[in-house]
């Protein structure tokens, strides 16, 4: 009661192909396309600079811990 069925979905896509004609129909749905495709190609690009900045960012805060850490070789010489 009340859901729309295939052959009144028929219906309606016969009416808004007469209305604003195939062509028309058909550059619009080229355009959509393209804006989806262009929308994730941006999601991935994004989620590929995301990871490689979280990469760098591990990458400096263990080399500076590194660099922070005291020297065990001289504690070692000194208690020798």
């Amino acid at each position: 009661m009340g859901g729309i069925s295939v052959g009144k979905l028929l219906i309606l896509g016969c009416i808004v192909a007469l209305i604003f004609g195939t062509k028309k129909l058909r550059t619009i749905g080229e355009d959509a396309g393209y804006a989806i495709r262009s929308f994730q190609k941006a999601l991935r690009s994004d989620e590929v600079t995301t990871q490689s900045s979280t990469t760098e960012e591990s990458v400096d805060s263990f080399s500076f811990a590194i660099e922070q850490e005291p020297s065990h070789s001289s504690d070692s010489q000194r208690h020798s």
